[in-house]
């Protein structure tokens, strides 16, 4: 678990640079694992729940959500 923690937190910090800066101490970095990790939970969650509603009622709409957002970053 921490591993996939430092990996993150190594692509986030290289993908901005300004948060490199402003993460100084583990705690701060743990806080913000945490965060990014809760977040992306969510939007994992949303995707599959869309993809879900797509495979048991196939129209236009459900097909729609799920491009929306399976390509929103």
């Amino acid at each position: 678990m921490t591993t996939k923690y430092l990996v993150v937190f190594i692509i986030f910090t290289q993908l901005d640079s300004s948060l490199s800066e402003k993460i100084t101490n583990e705690t701060e970095a743990q806080l913000f694992l945490k965060d990014v990790d809760k977040k992306l939970g969510e939007m994992k969650s949303n995707v599959v729940f869309s993809q879900w509603d797509f495979n048991t009622d196939i129209n236009d709409e459900n097909e729609k959500k799920v491009v929306s957002l399976s390509t929103k970053t």
